[in-house]
């Protein structure tokens, strides 16, 4: 399957003063190793971004067999089938 894109995309500038933790690992909440982004325009986009890409992925998971499927893929499992098949009647013959 191929990748698709998105329109929004988002970046966080400086991630590193974007990311509420503190010197001693803890957060503000004092939940150890619990690091999340600070309320930013950033995170309100980032978060758009996953709503969208949770939405597709529920959308096309019906799709997947379609989606997956490419004809190259097809080829060869078609050429592996016929070779097993005529190793088979070699085996069948020689008995």
């Amino acid at each position: 399957m191929r990748m698709f894109t998105i329109r929004k995309q988002c970046s966080v500038h400086l991630a590193s003063t974007a990311f509420d933790f503190g010197d001693d690992g803890h957060n503000r909440d004092g939940l150890y190793g619990v690091d999340r982004l600070l309320p930013s325009p950033a995170r309100d986009s980032l978060v758009d971004c996953m709503e969208e890409f949770v939405k597709f992925s529920i959308v096309m998971r019906p799709h997947i067999d379609m989606l997956s499927e490419r004809y190259s893929d097809r080829k060869e499992k078609k050429e592996k089938i016929e070779i097993d098949e005529k190793v088979a009647e070699n085996i069948v013959q020689d008995a």
